[in-house]
């Protein structure tokens, strides 16, 4: 589990074919490498991925078929930033929301707009399938990051990015047609489900 609050970003610096899907080696700053150990999850622009090894200045990690097909890691090349979030400890502040890290699907950048104070005005497309989830003044995660939703519509969504997140994550790289992984709050996805077994 994440909270959607970007600790580091990352740099790809290897991406290799495997039998089973591809690998990943990304470098990452000297506390996160010291502070994880194999076996632990890190968030990959918002993808929950397990690390399999590791140096003092970098994390490996596997990409099954399944994380493929539905995130935005298939994009990545060498050089790539990626944001980077260690998993949550019990007892840790959370000062996002609660982000498990599966990624529900990608949309893209359709707008990107300057505002007050360097902010940017951000406008996504969203697949009704999951526009239902997103409400007003609601959590999303995009690309591990959580963010407050200001308006949503069937086929859209906005949110506004402040200038600190701008600096301090990948959101600066965005351009209009880019495609972010989207991970909707689970809270709604539960909910939806014991209705329907209710009813």
């Amino acid at each position: 589990m994440f909270s959607g609050i970007v600790s580091e970003v990352g740099c790809i610096e290897k991406i290799s074919t495997t039998s089973s899907g591809k690998h990943l080696r990304i470098s990452a700053t000297s506390k996160l490498c010291s502070s994880s150990d194999v076996g632990d999850s890190i968030a990959v622009n918002g993808v929950c991925l397990t690390v399999t090894n590791k140096t003092s200045s970098t994390l490996n990690f596997d990409l099954a078929p399944e994380t493929l097909k539905r995130t935005n890691l298939t994009q990545l090349s060498v050089s790539s930033s990626v944001n980077l979030e260690a998993a949550l400890n019990y007892g840790q502040k959370v000062g996002g929301h609660l982000v498990q890290g599966h990624i529900d699907t990608v949309s893209e950048v359709i707008k990107l707009e300057e505002s007050s104070a360097n902010g940017y005005l951000l406008t996504f497309s969203i697949d009704n399938k999951y526009s239902h989830y997103l409400v007003d003044k609601g959590f999303i995660a995009i690309d591990g990051l959580s963010i407050t939703l200001i308006d949503t519509k069937p086929t859209f969504f906005t949110v506004m990015i402040i200038p600190h997140t701008l600096q301090s994550t990948i959101v600066k790289h965005y351009f209009p047609g880019y495609f972010a992984n989207i991970e909707v709050d689970p809270m709604g996805r539960y909910i939806e489900k014991l209705m329907r077994k209710s009813t």
